[in-house]
């Protein structure tokens, strides 16, 4: 179990850029789980997000989101006391329509819910509408390969305690039911369901009923799929206090985790994914002086 072995802290093995998106990627997607996420107690997409989720990535996004939320109004005063804040609401109001489009764009293929700058020049995150849609509508759109309906009426099967659901007119077994229709959401790019697939395997990890052998199996994949949603968010693997030998399984399950990706869009006609990020989010995360 990875609680019972050594702690390795270790940050993020990239270039300077890297970590500039690395920011603003986890500002973005706190700032998303914060207004989607359900009641506690329900596993969700982190980086979906239960609120169990481990200590330490409660610290990253809460470390991420102080820069995104972060800005200050106050004059300058002195240039000697002036400090850089990336992702100040001041980046934001900088953004002309185009680069907002693109910013809303990369958040609506990743299943995030939309940055607004409001006219008190606050930011706010839109919570996505499908969270009030009821569950015949959210298995409607699902069928019709809706990804976000598709995450959505996952999260209402896993709370539900009937042993099967019907899908596409037929009785379907409710927790494979629920599995599936996240990993047919991560096939589009989804990044909460991708999320949602790891903390169940999270949760798996926690079970000590289960041989020791199993429980490292279910956190190599627990992780694999965490580090799914990285890529997807155009990151290198964040690693976590866990020992090197899971993490470097959970690395090669990841280039697995991506090949079966790419040809399941193959098969459904799709492109590959493009994780390449938008220079307007990059844009967000330049520092700016502040505070002066």
């Amino acid at each position: 179990m990875m609680s019972e072995q050594a702690s390795e802290t270790s940050g993020l093995r990239a270039l300077p850029w890297v970590a500039v998106v690395a920011l603003i990627a986890l500002g973005l997607l706190s700032m998303f789980l914060r207004n989607s996420a359900p009641p506690a107690g329900h596993a969700v997409a982190s980086l979906a997000l239960a609120s169990t989720r481990a200590e330490s990535e409660h610290a990253s996004l809460d470390a991420a989101q102080s820069h995104v939320n972060d800005a200050t109004t106050e004059p300058a005063l002195n240039a000697e006391h002036c400090q850089t804040e990336p992702g100040s609401v001041s980046a934001y109001q900088q953004l002309d329509a185009l680069q907002w489009r693109e910013l809303h764009r990369w958040q609506a293929e990743r299943g995030l819910s939309l940055t607004v700058l409001q006219t008190d020049n606050s930011l706010k995150q839109q919570p996505s509408a499908y969270q009030h849609y009821s569950a015949a509508q959210l298995q409607a759109l699902a069928e019709q390969g809706d990804a976000n309906a598709m995450h959505f009426y996952a999260e209402r099967l896993q709370k539900s305690d009937a042993p099967t659901a019907t899908y596409h007119g037929q009785p379907e077994d409710r927790r494979l039911l629920t599995q599936q229709l996240w990993r047919q959401a991560a096939v589009q790019g989804h990044v909460p369901a991708m999320l949602a697939i790891a903390d169940w395997y999270r949760q798996a990890s926690e079970d000590f009923s289960q041989p020791e052998v199993q429980r490292q199996q279910t956190s190599v994949q627990w992780l694999a799929w965490r580090y799914l949603a990285d890529w997807r968010l155009g990151l290198l693997p964040q690693r976590l206090s866990v020992s090197a030998e899971i993490h470097e399984q959970a690395l090669l399950s990841l280039q697995q985790h991506q090949q079966w990706l790419q040809q399941q869009r193959q098969q459904l006609g799709l492109l590959p994914l493009d994780n390449q990020v938008p220079a307007a989010i990059v844009q967000l995360m330049i520092p700016r002086q502040s505070r002066c």
